[in-house]
């Protein structure tokens, strides 16, 4: 008996098991199959088919089973207790369908039998298939219809939050209103009080002197004009000016010269109010104006005050030559002193050397010594009287110091700062006058090397910068002008260095191509390898540096998390840089 035991548990191959499974019929092995013992068996062997007839007599059912024999010894075992037992005589239970697999009379041959079954197998395939394709229709709409809800929903925010911002927006311009309106009743309210005393005349106190320009002036037959040389009124519309409300004093000061054309102070206040809504060619005529009624007044002085601002405003000093010699010759006629009367002009040596130098040539030498004082001029070629430490056999000259400022040489720079600063203060005048000279008339290369706080390197994004405000042009090509200007403004806020770096195309696109060739040369701008991403090295340049970089770019491909300082700028329209810093 234990032998007989060994024997069933002995192992099956795979070839035995199918031949094994094709000797025994379905109503053997079906009822076997559902015994909870073989639960897990079934589930693998009839996966995609259903436990009946017609699963069993599939393959790929028998091919399973015939896999789960070779492994399994207990089923194995049990399929050959099956084969020791006799087959049943009775018909096979039906499908599910309620046909038979076996015709009830028992007269049809085990070939139709097969047939019919996989007739019956073929309809189940096909029934299966029809609902798979079914179900995959119905993911498949279920899938659209899930992302056309996703799309309402995020529309449906995007709606929301645009009217929103519609919302607050239109809050904003009520509020914007609601302050202009406000600020029009106050300004209505000023312009009747200003009216009110321009009209009215002063009250006369007694020995008190005539303010008025001319004696002879005929009087207006009924009120009297508003004249802006009394001093209330004159100090009430400056004092309108430095609150930055030139619109209402410049609407004053035309009222007055309506009825009075030629009255010197309404013209001056006009002339600053012009400067300020930078209305430059209205400012040079109203300036032009006062100049001549001040010198027909013999006002030097203030006429020299007046030509001051003409030569500051004016894009070419050179067109007022004739306005200057007039002044000279007044000057000459003037009883005072020529060097107290000339202070204002003075002032241009430092805002405006080019318009000072034009003033000093046209200068009679019978007084130019007293106005102007004699000064040292050094060529741009000559040496300076500057001893650079460390810089034993160098010879300094003002093209020189250019030069290094142009190629941020902090070496010579700082070594020319501490030797200029070490000079007396006229001494120091005159070499940075020289170095301005040398510069063309532009001041900022002096303001480098004088004495005062900086606020060290700066890096520039330089392609940035040369293609700001072209995208939108329809003839795309980066300015050099850019380049030089916001060099220039960098400068003149306290940066040095000023590090350019451009990409390795900026050379072949930009507008003029040759003096940017020879920067490069001259080792004024840096080009990028080719091929190189020039925000890489712009942030590595700036880390080296723990420089800002201007730039209107975030650069977050490099810089995610934005440790580098980013100063932004634009550009006006005539091409004039504005930096935020």
């Amino acid at each position: 008996m234990k032998q007989d035991k060994e024997d069933d548990y002995q192992p099956m191959t795979v070839k035995e098991a199918v031949a094994l499974l094709s000797s025994l019929q379905s109503s053997q092995v079906i009822p076997v199959l559902r015994h909870s013992d073989f639960v897990m068996l079934t589930g693998l062997a009839f996966q995609g088919f259903r436990v009946d007839v017609g699963g069993y007599a599939n393959p790929i059912v028998r091919r399973r089973l015939a896999e789960e024999a070779a492994k399994n010894y207990q089923f194995a075992a049990k399929l050959r207790d099956l084969s020791k037992e006799p087959a049943p005589a009775s018909a096979p239970k039906p499908l599910p369908s309620g046909r038979p697999l076996i015709s009830s009379n028992n007269c049809s041959s085990p070939k139709e039998t097969d047939a019919e079954a996989r007739k019956e197998v073929e309809k189940y395939r096909a029934e299966r298939d029809r609902l798979k394709q079914e179900r995959d229709s119905a993911l498949q709409a279920k899938q659209g219809a899930e992302r056309l809800l996703t799309d309402a929903k995020r529309e449906l925010i995007a709606a929301q939050t645009a009217k929103a911002e519609g919302d607050r927006e239109i809050e904003r311009i009520r509020q914007r209103l609601e302050r202009v309106e406000r600020k029009q009743r106050q300004l209505e309210t000023t312009n009747a009080a200003l009216r009110k005393a321009a009209i009215l005349p002063p009250p006369a106190a007694a020995g008190a002197p005539s303010i008025q320009r001319a004696a002879t002036e005929p009087a207006a037959p009924t009120l009297p004009a508003p004249i802006l040389n009394d001093r209330p009124f004159v100090e009430a519309v400056r004092h309108l000016l430095k609150k930055d409300r030139e619109t209402l004093a410049l609407s004053l000061v035309n009222d007055v010269l309506r009825s009075a054309p030629e009255d010197i102070d309404a013209l001056e206040i006009k002339a600053d109010a012009l400067i300020k809504g930078d209305k430059r060619r209205e400012a040079i005529a109203a300036l032009r104006s006062a100049i001549a009624l001040r010198l027909q007044h013999n006002e030097v002085l203030r006429a020299a005050t007046d030509l001051y601002k003409l030569l500051l405003v004016s894009p070419q000093p050179a067109q007022e030559t004739k306005l200057i010699r007039d002044y000279i010759s007044a000057l000459q006629r003037s009883s005072g002193s020529p060097s107290r009367l000339v202070e204002p002009i003075a002032a241009l040596r430092v805002d405006n050397p080019t318009a000072f130098a034009l003033v000093k040539s046209l200068t009679p030498p019978t007084i130019v010594g007293m106005i102007f004082p004699e000064q040292i001029t050094y060529t741009p070629e000559a040496p300076l009287p500057l001893a650079l430490t460390a810089s034993a056999g160098i010879v300094i000259t003002s093209r020189r110091l250019i030069q290094a400022i142009d190629r941020n040489d902090q070496v010579i720079v700082e070594l020319a700062q501490d030797a200029i600063r070490q000079k007396d203060v006229e001494e120091r005048e005159k070499i940075l006058a020289s170095i301005t000279m040398a510069a063309d008339g532009d001041p900022v290369y002096g303001r480098v090397l004088a004495p005062k706080f900086s606020r060290g390197p700066v890096v520039v994004d330089v392609s940035n910068v040369a293609w700001h405000g072209q995208e939108m042009l329809a003839q795309q090509q980066p300015r050099f002008e850019y380049i030089l200007a916001i060099r220039r403004t960098l400068r003149d806020r306290g940066y040095f260095p000023v590090v350019l770096i451009a990409d390795a195309n900026l050379p072949y696109v930009i507008n003029d191509s040759s003096t940017v060739r020879k920067m490069v040369d001259e080792e004024q701008i840096h080009l990028v390898l080719g091929g190189s991403d020039a925000d890489e090295q712009i942030l590595r340049e700036a880390q080296r540096l723990q420089a800002p970089v201007v730039t209107n770019d975030y650069m977050t491909d490099w810089d995610p998390d934005q440790n580098i300082t980013k100063i932004q700028y634009s550009f006006t329209s005539d091409g004039k840089p504005t930096i935020y810093f």
